[in-house]
């Protein structure tokens, strides 16, 4: 299923009108306009409308939560708000400091936060809290997202994108052993943990393969950990896949990478500014804000 508009209301303070949304959809904005929180709202949406299991989904979540840094901080600032994607609304229901109601039509999301009081070996205590995901959900999923943030390489997400893009096609060279040092079973490329390979060469793998299965794609700044030679063969890649793509960015050398390497009539710029996003979708204004040469110029641009 494509996406072919989104519109915000209220998301962690994120407002917009009905977005038009193409192939690839550049989100750029100052620090703090709301960036990662553009791509929460669309992954949210489409994890809980994915056909993935109750299981994977819970992973995903916490995955998306972390991204913050702290899950825990970052379920708590949710507030009441609104998503729609072509015409379906997911809702946001806060019940009280640590309940939350997550509701897509059929399906639903229950998110609480479930306290638990350790103690140390002094005998001091302390109090510890863990989310806890309910999810009833009813029909067919109909996305596959994936969602490649800053700690892209945490909560078995690699072993989880390597995993599915492994049913879907050959990847010569990769697979999921046990690893000797931590126990745990990792991504090994040949005789190497890919922990050990660089985070660059982690990123391209796992952008590349969720390329394989996944219709819709969430990459927070694209170029971090990245080459720019690894960012401009991805870009050529990308423009040839049938996924949407959703990528964050804080450089203008990047967004001329992207103009040069996308068809511009695959091409959106989605600009925040004061938790406000517009999007600049036809050709002429997208060219007008790659060609910007000042730093952060395109936010004067808009």
């Amino acid at each position: 299923m494509k996406i072919s508009t989104l519109s915000i209301e209220n998301f962690r303070g994120i407002n917009s009108d009905k977005l038009p949304i193409k192939k690839v959809n550049v989100i750029i904005g100052e620090n703090g306009s709301g960036k990662t929180s553009f791509l929460e709202a669309v992954f949210l949406f489409t994890l809980i409308k994915s056909n993935y299991s109750e299981e994977g989904k819970q992973v995903w979540l916490n995955h998306m939560f972390s991204s913050r840094g702290d899950v825990i901080s970052s379920i708590l600032t949710l507030q009441n708000s609104s998503i729609t994607i072509n015409d379906e609304t997911l809702k946001i229901i806060r019940r009280g400091r640590d309940k939350i109601d997550i509701r897509l039509g059929n399906a639903r999301l229950n998110i609480s936060l479930k306290r638990s009081v350790l103690f140390s070996e002094s005998g001091i205590a302390g109090t510890l809290y863990l989310p806890q995901y309910e999810i009833e959900d009813e029909g067919e999923g109909e996305f596959t997202p994936v969602y490649i943030t800053l700690y892209f390489d945490s909560y078995n997400i690699p072993e989880s994108i390597i995993s599915s893009a492994k049913k879907r096609s050959k990847l010569e060279g990769l697979e999921i052993l046990k690893d000797e040092v931590t126990g745990q079973f990792k991504l090994y490329k040949g005789d190497l943990p890919v922990y050990v390979m660089g985070r660059g060469i982690l990123k391209e793998l796992l952008i590349e393969a969720s390329m394989s299965f996944a219709d819709v794609i969430l990459v927070d700044e694209i170029e971090d950990s990245l080459h720019p030679d690894m960012l401009i063969q991805l870009m050529e890649k990308m423009d040839k896949a049938n996924s949407t793509f959703f990528l964050t960015t804080h450089s203008n050398e990047v967004l001329k990478i992207i103009y040069n390497k996308i068809r511009t009539t695959e091409l959106n710029v989605i600009v925040l500014k004061d938790k406000r996003a517009k999007a600049y979708s036809e050709p002429e204004d997208v060219k007008a804000i790659m060609e910007m040469e000042h730093s952060l110029s395109w936010i004067k641009y808009a």
